[in-house]
């Protein structure tokens, strides 16, 4: 005999169990899909969404210039209109008015004391010789004045050759 000791009956009266097996893997590409098909979307329509932002912002941007180019041009035509009152109010332009409507400097004041209402001085009308020197005129005033010393110069030539004609 041998030292070995020899196996032992298994009692039967023992059920056996039944063998275990991997369960098979289940396929997560449907779970995927759809979550990439969503992220694709979002990426897609954010990008959409800053291509519609930034055109946006190039055409405010285009109309911002334009608004301040026609800001820039109203403040210049601005300046030029405040120029042109400044010099209809000017002394000069008032002499120039008023030497028009043939208003004369009067050289014998009169005044009027308010509270009472009494004149102070003798009002005198102003003859048309009176301060004939600060006299405005117009340009068209002037204008006429230089064209007729013009024709009178001419005329004033044409007799002086007339008469030269004639004598000679």
């Amino acid at each position: 005999m041998s030292s070995l000791r020899a196996p032992s009956p298994r009692p039967a009266s023992r059920p056996t169990a039944p063998r275990l097996q991997p369960v098979p893997r289940r396929r997560r590409q449907m779970r995927q899909t759809p979550f990439i098909l969503v992220f694709v979307t979002m990426l897609a329509l954010g990008m959409v969404g800053l291509l519609v932002l930034t055109t946006k912002l190039q055409d405010q941007a285009f109309e911002l210039r334009s608004l301040q180019q026609q800001a820039t041009e109203l403040s210049y035509r601005e300046a030029s209109l405040e120029s042109d009152v400044d010099k209809a109010r000017s002394p000069q332009a008032l002499a120039a008015l008023a030497s028009a409507l043939g208003m004369r400097a009067n050289t014998h004041a009169v005044y009027i004391e308010l509270p009472s209402g009494k004149i102070v001085g003798t009002p005198t009308k102003v003859k048309e010789s009176d301060m004939s020197s600060i006299v405005v005129k117009t340009a068209e005033e002037s204008a006429a004045e230089a064209a007729a010393r013009a024709e009178a110069t001419q005329q004033a030539q044409a007799r002086a050759t007339q008469t030269q004609s004639q004598q000679g």
